[in-house]
């Protein structure tokens, strides 16, 4: 939510979207759209944190 919460109303559509994400792969959803928001370094480290959680059949950005 650090990553969404400078980005004013549009982040707050994106933290919505990260709390009913009800499976990982909704979360994953969310996660390429905050990715292209927020940008590719900035977003490392919830890539990151996503990779040690993956599916073997999830392909993250």
């Amino acid at each position: 939510m650090a990553l969404t919460s400078e980005l004013g109303l549009g982040g707050i559509a994106l933290n919505l979207a990260i709390e009913r994400a009800t499976t990982f792969r909704e979360l994953v959803e969310v996660a390429r759209k905050i990715r292209y928001v927020v940008g590719k370094e900035k977003f490392e480290p919830l890539r990151q944190a996503l990779t040690l959680a993956l599916a073997p059949d999830v392909v993250l950005p």
